[in-house]
């Protein structure tokens, strides 16, 4: 799990340079091959289980996961069907599979305590329309 207290701003947020034992604490670990995404493992999940399992494939984060984190997420999504079936809710229960969620990084807050920022890619295809957008405009201004 990441470290307690409030959650870090964005790099993009912070003001000033990163210290020595900022750039000290970032590692990386290099691997060989690529982990693809498997597909949902279980029948008979609940529609939010399910969703959240399939989620995982489209988040950012994923392109991180190893095979673990995957068979990791498939429990998850198995105790979630669980909990959410059940005749009662079990607060317990709940407040230990979200904590595993936040270990796999699938809310924003667990991302930010560990330093890792997703940045979707707009798509060239909005980028092209606004500079047309903007051609337009300058046109129209006699610029």
């Amino acid at each position: 799990m990441g470290m307690r207290g409030p959650v870090p701003k964005l790099t993009s947020q912070r003001l000033g340079h990163l210290t020595r034992s900022d750039r000290e604490r970032a590692s990386s670990l290099a691997v060989s091959g690529v982990v693809t995404a498997p597909e949902r493992p279980l029948e008979g999940l609940h529609p939010v289980a399910a969703l959240w399992y399939d989620s995982l494939k489209q988040s950012g984060q994923s392109a991180l996961f190893e095979p673990s984190d995957w068979a990791a997420a498939a429990f998850l999504a198995e105790a979630l069907t669980r909990t959410l079936d059940a005749e009662r809710l079990n607060p317990q229960l709940l407040t230990a599979v979200w904590n595993a969620m936040e270990d796999l990084l699938t809310t924003e807050s667990s991302r930010r305590r560990v330093h890792v920022e997703v940045r979707r890619d707009r798509g060239e295809a909005r980028a092209e329309h606004s500079l047309t957008a903007l051609e337009e405009y300058k046109q129209r201004l006699g610029g």
